[in-house]
């Protein structure tokens, strides 16, 4: 019986300790990637077409979303698996009196990621946490071509993809409610980069309107992002 009452003790006592909660975030904001290689390849996607096209967007600000579902401990470290999604573009145009022809690249990235957060400050239901993210990449770049002329309409299209891992550090500052929390969250990212490659089916058409070289995706940039959070079982936040 004594044996019982011990081993019961040291479940109630761990479980104490190991206590936690769990939660579900929707972060969306904005953000800035370096793409130094993905600009410099807009210059000689628009340099290789046969009329003097001119670039008039490049890569502007990019809108990000994060899901990230996580676990809090009663201690207040954080650790969480996340989904981010972002996308940007650059544009390049040239009209004469015959027609007009586009030049674009669409670039969408798609990343998932495990983040762990240390709890800096927690008072009267506002709390501040430092983190860290390891991250996986998959980035798209879609190029493509539209010819309108008074004649003739043409559409190319070529998809490049890569694949490349990321480190990201920030912090988030939240406000809790009864249930939910709301907030903000801002980090710098580091992106290994990726090279890009041509889809296979896509080779023969690239070669009709895309430059012929190496190309690598940077999403390395800064993210600001505000914050919708759900709590699944309230009763473990404690100051």
């Amino acid at each position: 019986m004594k044996k019982i009452k011990l081993i019961l003790i040291t479940v109630v006592f761990a479980s104490n300790i190991y206590a936690q909660y769990t939660g579900f975030s929707v972060a969306a904001g904005i953000g800035y990637y370096q793409l130094d290689d993905l600009k410099q390849f807009q210059d000689d996607f628009i340099a290789f077409s046969t009329v003097d096209a001119k670039g008039f967007t490049y890569f502007p600000p990019f809108t990000h979303v994060r899901l990230e579902l996580y676990r809090k401990t009663t201690s207040g470290l954080k650790y969480g698996l996340s989904y981010d999604y972002s996308t940007t573009g650059a544009h390049a145009n040239y009209s004469d009196y015959s027609g007009n022809m586009n030049l674009d690249q669409y670039v969408k990235a798609y990343q998932i990621g495990a983040a762990a957060y240390y709890p800096l400050h927690f008072r009267k239901y506002f709390e501040v946490l430092p983190y860290g993210r390891i991250l996986v990449g998959y980035t798209r770049n879609l190029i493509n071509r539209t010819v309108n002329t008074l004649y003739d309409y043409q559409y190319y299209n070529v998809n490049m993809h890569s694949f490349s891992p990321a480190l990201e550090a920030g912090a988030e500052a939240i406000y809790h409610f009864s249930r939910y929390s709301f907030g903000i969250e801002a980090g710098y990212q580091y992106d290994v980069g990726g090279t890009m490659n041509i889809a296979d089916k896509d080779k023969d058409r690239a070669s009709l309107f895309v430059p012929d070289r190496q190309v690598k995706s940077n999403l390395s940039g800064l993210r600001a992002m505000a914050k919708f959070i759900i709590r699944f079982n309230n009763e473990l936040l404690t100051e």
